[in-house]
């Protein structure tokens, strides 16, 4: 959970997913969906699919115990060089060098490294310090307290050099270098995709929704039909073809409901929501997904990324 999430938002998930997921059993043993409900808003779902998947199997292979070993470790789903560094020095006191962003960037002022951070150059710069720096006793608490340096000290901008314990040691503040290193890569600016949702009712005033695939970005997740508007398409006409494409639906749409903004890691993406009335045909998944009417009590009940809710306000609102 902690990867790519700050941990205050990380705790409440945390303590519900335990309460729930006691052990690595109970969470190989539940279903996708509520794996991916108590995920709900903490983002980068494929971490919840690949810990579910891992949890499946420690408990086949592993008798419901985590391996103690970098290979078996690395072996399991979601769990790569940084992860499998921080369980192991973490929770077995194994003499381990942990580098997450945080890390890395207190290296790379403690030695005032130059080359991009992210680079092949510059990961083996880094690694090499860290390990050359971690204590060999404490691996876990040095591996935590170097963390929770670059995350509340040593931050990306405006590091707070006064109450930094190696500010005696740091190379980049010795050359006022602090605020220029570690060197970045420019980022891309991000692309723009507007998107349709449309909202189709059946007789019994339940609304139609999707799954998505198991993988790919926010995998396994439930959301309104729809698709990607063409450049030259009104969102009348996108609405009509996606649907038509998705479902096999011919459909007349009724009004717009709503514009709903939300910012992705790598692109932004504006959702135009229709109401929708079906003219001709039964909803049929052409792309093999998972569909279902739906109640708007037991809505609740599924999985929805941001978005996707930012939606359901709008229409119920």
């Amino acid at each position: 959970m902690l990867q790519q999430t700050q941990v205050e938002t990380v705790i409440p998930y945390y303590c519900r997913f335990l309460e729930r997921f006691p052990s690595a059993k109970a969470l190989a043993e539940a279903s996708a969906d509520e794996v991916l409900k108590l995920w709900e808003n903490l983002g980068y779902y494929s971490r919840a699919r690949h810990l579910h998947a891992a949890a499946k199997e420690i408990v086949a292979r592993w008798g419901g115990r985590l391996p103690q070993n970098r290979k078996d470790l690395l072996a399991l789903p979601g769990i790569g060089e940084y992860t499998a560094a921080a369980i192991l020095s973490i929770a077995f006191a194994l003499p381990v060098a942990a580098i997450d962003g945080n890390v890395s960037r207190v290296i790379s002022r403690l030695f005032a490294l130059r080359r991009p951070l992210g680079s092949p150059d510059s990961r083996e710069q880094v690694r090499k310090r860290a390990n050359h720096l971690l204590s060999k006793k404490h691996p876990g608490h040095f591996n935590q307290a170097m963390m929770d340096l670059g995350a509340t000290v040593c931050t990306p901008r405006t590091p707070g050099c006064l109450s930094c314990p190696l500010r005696d040691l740091c190379k980049a503040k010795d050359l006022g270098l602090q605020e220029q290193l570690p060197v970045t890569k420019k980022r891309p600016a991000l692309s723009h995709k507007h998107m349709i949702a449309a909202i189709l009712f059946d007789r019994k005033k339940r609304v139609l929704v999707v799954q998505r695939p198991a993988s790919g970005l926010l995998g396994g997740l439930w959301r309104f039909p729809g698709g990607e508007r063409g450049e030259k398409e009104t969102g009348k006409e996108a609405a009509a073809r996606t649907i038509r494409e998705e479902l096999g639906l011919h459909v007349r749409v009724l009004r717009a409901i709503a514009s709903v903004k939300h910012a992705y890691t790598h692109f932004h993406v504006t959702f135009h929501v229709y109401r929708c009335a079906i003219v001709r045909g039964r909803p049929r998944s052409l792309e093999g997904h998972e569909r279902k009417w739906v109640s708007a009590e037991d809505l609740g009940a599924l999985a929805f990324s941001k978005a996707e809710r930012k939606i359901l306000a709008a229409l119920y609102s």
